[in-house]
């Protein structure tokens, strides 16, 4: 994938992401995920940050 940008560095991220799953029983289940990016450069949120925070959670069940 090539991605341009008008920065000094271009296009350079690193990521880290992070999830716990729990099955309550055997027709539900609960994640939570947590991810963070960052780069070299304010490319996240109209060039204001270099860090992207991101808290997900996801409850799925099973008819």
């Amino acid at each position: 994938m090539i991605i341009a940008t008008a920065t000094k560095n271009g296009f350079q991220t690193f990521g880290l992401s992070s999830n716990f799953d729990y099955e309550i029983n055997n027709k539900l289940k609960f994640r939570i995920e947590g991810k963070l990016y960052n780069s070299k450069d304010k490319i996240f949120m109209k060039n204001t940050s270099n860090n992207n925070y991101s808290l997900t959670t996801n409850l799925t069940f099973k008819l």
